[in-house]
């Protein structure tokens, strides 16, 4: 996904950790309690996204995390604070390959040299 979905601009500044599935363009948003919860979960076979928005903390500030993965597994990913966007590329670790699992698709390998 190169270009931010509709919905990012409501989503990206959420409390909490959430779940977003389905359809574009109106996906479900569904409160998480952790994301152990998802360990074997599996998305409807309807669904085409599965991501997570999660809030973090770096350098001092707490920042939004939004991760959405296609069923292409073609990814976005967008870290917002209340004044600032921005979007991240070749997203992978725990978090993708979390949605990864969720859709059916496996893990997404570093290609060698990939991260410095």
């Amino acid at each position: 996904m190169v270009n931010p979905p509709p919905f990012i601009s409501t989503l990206a500044h959420l409390d909490g950790l959430y779940l977003i599935g389905g359809t574009l363009p109106a996906p479900t948003l569904s409160p998480l309690f952790d994301l152990a919860c998802l360990d074997s979960w599996q998305a409807p076979p309807d669904w085409r996204i599965v991501g997570i928005v999660t809030p973090v903390l770096c350098h001092g500030t707490t920042k939004g995390l939004l991760h959405l993965v296609d069923r292409q597994g073609k990814t976005f990913t967008l870290c917002s604070t209340k004044d600032h966007q921005k979007q991240l590329y070749q997203a992978v670790g725990p978090l993708n390959d979390l949605c990864r699992k969720c859709l059916g698709l496996a893990p997404q390998l570093l290609e060698p040299g990939s991260v410095k």
